[in-house]
């Protein structure tokens, strides 16, 4: 003896398993996401304390070259 399904049991097996097939692939499961890196403070005239002065030369002619992480800051 076969049980036969009704003709709409059909359409709502399908119906159900697309639902549960497409809440699979959704995005509500609650993760966060990353967090924005932020941003550097400013701590000197060079910018950030990551680039700080390491040398400071004093040239003839009023002529300043000072050394910092990131390249050299001429100033006459």
């Amino acid at each position: 003896m076969s049980k036969k399904f009704s003709p709409v049991s059909l359409p709502v097996i399908l119906l159900c398993g697309l639902a549960l097939f497409l809440s699979a692939c959704s995005s509500f499961d609650n993760t966060v996401p990353p967090a924005a890196t932020p941003e550097a403070q400013k701590v000197n005239v060079f910018g950030t304390a990551a680039n700080h002065v390491h040398a400071m030369l004093a040239l003839p002619n009023n002529v300043l070259v000072v050394a910092t992480h990131y390249g050299a800051v001429y100033a006459w």
